[in-house]
């Protein structure tokens, strides 16, 4: 944990909270809609697989993110 000893430019002072919380799942699970909208219209898997990334690996990555939500879920 560090210490700034210095306020960011324009503020008498600053602060940072970092939390777990549950209510993170919310967030996920609209990533997943938004996902699943724009990857079944082809909305920019071109940029991605021009890249390397395959439609399975985006599927792949898909499922981590609904597994994460469904964590956060079961354990509100």
């Amino acid at each position: 944990m560090g210490v700034a000893e210095t306020a960011p430019e324009g503020f008498a002072s600053s602060g940072l909270a970092l939390v777990n919380h549950t209510g993170i799942a919310a967030v996920f699970e609209r990533l997943i809609t938004n996902f699943d909208i724009m990857f079944d219209n082809h909305a920019y898997t071109h940029w991605y697989e021009n890249n390397g990334v395959s439609r399975d690996m985006m599927a792949h990555a898909r499922n981590t993110i609904v597994n994460l939500a469904q964590s956060y879920r079961d354990a509100s």
